[in-house]
Formats: structure tokens, C-alpha cells, sequence
């Protein structure tokens, strides 16, 4: 009974709490796309710790909210990717390989042209 009470926001607090909360969630969210983990969860516990010390935690939305961000905190934002390398470098030999290829056919195709025209003796006749 003896919890220190938590004084309730103005409305300038108020949306300047909402504010400064939505900054540390947008870095979050840029710390995933640059697949920072350190970043991420910082930004995360920081996130938590506004809210548990600024909104009702009695509110269930309030509980949820920060339930959600702990289970966000925990995940891998910079996962081991597999090595796609040698993939690429046969996709790049097959395709040199097929436009190669391609000009073989024409320099063999052009000779075989050539070839007919120069059988019959030139007579077009």
C-alpha cells in the first residue's frame, strides 16, 4: 500500500512521453534494418522502461504493450546468413556460358551461310 504514487501526465507531458516513445521504437526499428542487435535491444528496454514508468500498468493495453516489447527484445535482428557466394559464381559462369554460347551458334551459323553460298559455286542462277 505504501507504492509511491505516480503523478498523472498534463497533456503536453503527455504527448511529448508519446513522442519521445515513438523516437525509441523508430530506432528500433532502424537498428533491424541495419541488423544492429545491440541498438535493437537497447532501444527496446528503453522503450519498456518509459512505459512502465510513465503509463498505468494496472491498464492491460499498458501490460501488453510492454509484454510485447520484452518478447521483441529477445529476438535475433542479425541472423547468421548463409554464404551465397559459389551460388553466384555458377549462376555467373552459367550465364556467361549461355551468351557463349549464343555467339558460337551465330559464328556458326554465319560460316554455314557462307558455306552453302560458296558450294553452288556462286551461281545464283
Amino acid at each position: 500500500m505504501d507504492e509511491p504514487v505516480k503523478p498523472l501526465l498534463s497533456p503536453d507531458q503527455s504527448a511529448y512521453a508519446r513522442l519521445n516513445l515513438q523516437l525509441m521504437l523508430e530506432e528500433a526499428e532502424m537498428a533491424v534494418l541495419r541488423g544492429n542487435q545491440p541498438l535493437y535491444e537497447r532501444a527496446l528496454t528503453k522503450a519498456r522502461s518509459t512505459i512502465d514508468s510513465w503509463y498505468d500498468a494496472s491498464n492491460p493495453r499498458v501490460t501488453a504493450l510492454s509484454d510485447t516489447l520484452s518478447e521483441l527484445a529477445k529476438r535475433n535482428v542479425d541472423p547468421e546468413l548463409p554464404d551465397i557466394s559459389q551460388s553466384l559464381d555458377l549462376l555467373k559462369q552459367r550465364l556467361a556460358g549461355r551468351l557463349n554460347g549464343g555467339e558460337q551458334k551465330e559464328t556458326e551459323a554465319q560460316s554455314g551461310t557462307r558455306g552453302k553460298s560458296e558450294g553452288n559455286g556462286g551461281d545464283n542462277s
